[in-house]
């Protein structure tokens, strides 16, 4: 993973143009078949681990076992959300084929389901992005850590248009889901959202229990499958290019005096709880 530590906000505004011209670039090459969009992290520490909420407290838990918790709240979430969820009945004979058969072979809702919770803040296998550069500077600079110089700014592509990754079925392997996900929180759309999410088969076989919530990390930072030996591009890797920005914390006021004019805040992007966040905006506002 690239990293590139910026002095300004405006350099980074630099860097948001020279991806859209890449975009372009590599879209006009008539060898790339499939290039997809960026996608974006903001995060208000650079120091983080770029790794989920459940990885963070919870390391090394198979497929099966979140799902089995999944299934234990889903009566109380429904209450919640007023929606209906996937029964997981059948979730002791649900095969799994590879990482990249998630949203087909699982239970149909579960993607739903688990964007749902995540969103409310359970703990979940999927990381969040979003397609919107100004809103991924938003959650890096909008509550910004106390010990923190820097913030982080990820960015995502998970398609150069070089054909696709070739790795063992051991080491782990990261799939993106979204954009269109049925029945999310009013947040999913407001932020824009979309989801990775990093699996690993630590044993031959397709059952849930053979499948465990692997390190992101370690499957971003290892080397890309390329159609060429002699690939001279900035990109030669087929997928998962992630590339990291640092901006130093000194920069919020300006970030969020010109994102609060382009309507990007709290009120906004959490809608429903707009009581609380109209307070931390007036703060960034008036008490920075």
């Amino acid at each position: 993973m690239k990293q590139e530590d910026l002095n300004s906000w405006e350099e980074f505004k630099e860097r948001l143009e020279e991806i859209q011209e890449e975009t372009q670039q590599l879209k006009a090459n008539p060898n790339r078949t499939m290039v997809t969009e960026v996608l974006y992290r903001g995060q208000s520490n650079h120091k983080w681990d770029l790794s989920s909420s459940l990885e963070r407290i919870r390391k090394d838990i198979t497929l099966y076992e979140y799902l089995t918790i999944l299934k234990k709240i889903k009566s109380k979430v429904e209450k919640i959300s007023k929606k209906s969820w996937p029964t997981f009945s059948n979730i002791n004979n649900c095969q799994l084929l590879s990482v990249y058969h998630f949203s087909i072979d699982l239970p149909k809702g579960t993607i739903d389901y688990m964007s749902f919770v995540r969103q409310h803040g359970f703990p979940s296998p999927l990381l969040d992005w979003t397609s919107c550069p100004y809103i991924a500077s938003y959650f890096a600079f909008g509550s910004i850590d106390s010990n923190a110089e820097r913030v982080a700014i990820y960015t995502f592509r998970e398609r150069t248009g070089m054909g696709i990754d070739c790795k063992d079925t051991s080491e782990p392997q990261m799939d993106s889901l979204g954009p269109d996900i049925a029945n999310t929180s009013p947040r999913h759309s407001k932020q824009k959202t979309q989801y990775t999410i990093c699996i690993k088969k630590q044993k031959s076989g397709e059952s849930l229990k053979h499948y465990i919530i692997a390190n992101m990390e370690k499957d971003i930072n290892r080397t890309g499958f390329s159609t060429s030996d002699n690939c001279t591009e900035d990109i030669p890797e087929a997928g998962n290019v992630v590339r990291k920005y640092t901006i130093p914390v000194t920069e919020k006021k300006k970030v969020l005096k010109e994102l609060e004019s382009k309507g990007i805040n709290r009120e906004l992007l959490f809608p429903n709880n707009t009581q609380d966040d109209i307070l931390i905006d007036l703060w960034n506002k008036y008490g920075l």
